[in-house]
């Protein structure tokens, strides 16, 4: 909801339509509330495999960003626009470039702003918010 909240002055300005798809919706780090969730959720980024009870691990979380980013890919516009949580996103962009964690979520502001761009042979990640 809050993802679609940010995104429709936007649409609406642009005369596009949203499309919702669950596969973006915020991680569920774990089912109740954890008494350090910030060493948790690092520890989540330093094993992706990790996963608390009731919890999805990064990887799973990854995972199905991926396939949302793949399908837009293969898409035949030249952009696409994916609008998702804070932790979800850098799990995405750590999809595109390993050398993204922890410290890049600590980073992110509220609202944020990455451009993933592709060519033949990687992918090029900026940062393009200005807070």
């Amino acid at each position: 909801m809050r993802a679609k909240q940010s995104i429709a002055p936007l649409a609406e300005r642009l005369g596009l339509s949203i499309a919702t798809d669950k596969r973006l919706a915020e991680r569920v780090l774990a089912a109740g509330d954890l008494p350090n969730w910030p060493a948790a959720l690092k520890s989540s980024f330093d094993d992706l495999d990790r996963c608390f009870a009731g919890g999805e691990s990064s990887r799973a979380a990854m995972q199905r960003a991926s396939e949302v980013a793949s399908e837009a890919m293969a898409h035949s516009a030249s952009a696409a626009l994916l609008v998702t949580h804070g932790n979800l996103m850098t799990l995405l962009l750590k999809h595109f470039d390993d050398r993204i964690g922890f410290a890049e979520w600590q980073r992110l502001s509220n609202p944020d702003v990455y451009r993933i761009s592709f060519s033949a042979e990687r992918a090029e990640i900026a940062r393009i918010w200005d807070a």
